[in-house]
């Protein structure tokens, strides 16, 4: 069945928002403590995962009203309860604010045809949006106002928002897009005000295949953000000056600058095909140097006991529970153990 943090990324993957001739970027902000954060959840589940049983959706929703519930501070002596919203750096709380505020807009703003009509296409991440609108500085800013008195119900505020006409960027989180004058989208690199642009010293102790890896992974994500090579360029100068001020070898910079710099724009997920895959009909246990035996001997032993319980039985990884054979996997050192993948990858 899944934890319920797992059901609700799973949720969380499903939700798009907002930014847009005029691009334009913003964020919702809520001046109040409680939003109906279980009306959203449920909400989302009938709109979303209409093939789950009532069952199963009244579990998970006891199961976030337990986590709520449990949120208790300690402060002079004095133990608090919360009794309103959702606690800042619970474990639930950025899935249950992304879903919330997903509520709210699909609720009052998405579904409103009228609202609606100058917006050509609207994203979101959590409570930061970036959609295109077609109309005039002045109609957005109409607008705006009309969609903040449909949300202020909830004690949400769009307060903050950017809008630009064409060829001018707009930031969205750590991009900067806009569109040109053939309506193809142009994206940069945004780097607040607030960065640093510090990385780990060369002088520090990991390996040397460790500041290779955090050089070529910075390299990969300007690649990825930024759909023009010029512009790619730039930003890559940038950020090789920012390794050398760090103390890294200039050669190392360059070479895997110049490397990335070279290779093709790539946003889609890649599939190891060097991946062992394990069989949808094993159940797999891990044994390192021979010191779980006995988990090993126990899981054999009761392995067909095992496929008839409901956990096994309603997995993705045992479609024949029946049928299943254990496997003991003994692995030479802990690289091997890390870089092995021992269960099959989640379609969804």
């Amino acid at each position: 069945m899944g934890s319920p943090s797992t059901i609700l990324t799973a949720l969380n993957d499903s939700y798009a928002l907002e930014q847009f001739n005029n691009a334009w970027s913003k964020e919702a902000r809520s001046p109040t403590a409680y939003i109906k954060v279980i009306e959203a959840l449920s909400y989302a589940m009938n709109q979303l995962r209409p093939d789950w049983s009532d069952n199963f959706k009244a579990c998970l929703i006891d199961l976030v009203n337990h986590s709520l519930k449990s949120s208790i501070g300690f402060f002079e002596d004095t133990w608090y309860r919360q009794i309103h919203g959702v606690p800042t750096g619970g474990s639930l709380c950025v899935q249950l604010a992304n879903i919330t505020v997903f509520y709210v807009l699909d609720k009052l703003v998405y579904s409103n045809q009228d609202l609606m009509r100058q917006v050509a296409f609207v994203k979101r991440y959590i409570d930061d949006g970036a959609d295109q609108f077609t109309g005039s500085s002045r109609q957005f800013s109409t607008w705006i106002n009309k969609v903040n008195e449909a949300i202020a119900q909830f004690g949400l505020e769009i307060d903050e928002f950017q809008v630009e006409n064409t060829g001018t960027f707009v930031n969205f989180l750590d991009v900067k897009f806009t569109f040109d004058d053939q309506g193809n989208l142009q994206t940069d690199l945004h780097v607040k005000e607030t960065d640093s642009r510090s990385y780990l010293h060369f002088s520090s102790s990991p390996s040397y295949h460790s500041f290779s890896g955090i050089v070529y992974s910075q390299c990969l994500r300007l690649r990825r953000v930024i759909n023009s090579d010029e512009r790619l360029k730039i930003q890559l100068e940038i950020l090789k000056e920012a390794f050398l001020e760090s103390g890294y070898p200039k050669k190392m910079v360059e070479n895997i600058a110049n490397k990335v710099l070279g290779m093709k724009r790539v946003l889609e997920r890649k599939n190891d095909h060097h991946i062992e895959q394990a069989s949808p009909l094993t159940i797999r246990v891990i044994s390192s140097y021979g010191s779980d035996d006995d988990l090993v001997n126990v899981v054999q032993k009761y392995e067909p006991h095992l496929g008839r319980t409901l956990s096994f039985s309603e997995s993705e990884c045992l479609k024949d529970p029946g049928s299943t054979s254990s496997k003991k996997e003994k692995k030479t050192n802990c690289s091997s153990l890390l870089r092995r993948q021992d269960l099959p990858l989640d379609p969804a």
